[in-house]
């Protein structure tokens, strides 16, 4: 096990690898909650023009 300059043990992953997933997440983000909403009004939409039977 990995251990920091204090001679504490160090979780499996560290905080450099955290922080740069963390802040790539940030970035991916938004564009997601885009995607799902443009698919969201897109099906509403559709449902709206097509009549019921």
């Amino acid at each position: 096990m990995a251990r920091d300059d204090r001679g504490a043990a160090e979780p499996g992953i560290n905080r450099d690898r955290f922080l740069s997933e963390f802040a790539l997440a940030l970035v991916e983000e938004p564009g997601r909650s885009n995607r799902v909403k443009d698919d969201f009004v897109a099906n509403l939409s559709h449902e709206i023009r097509t009549p019921v039977r």
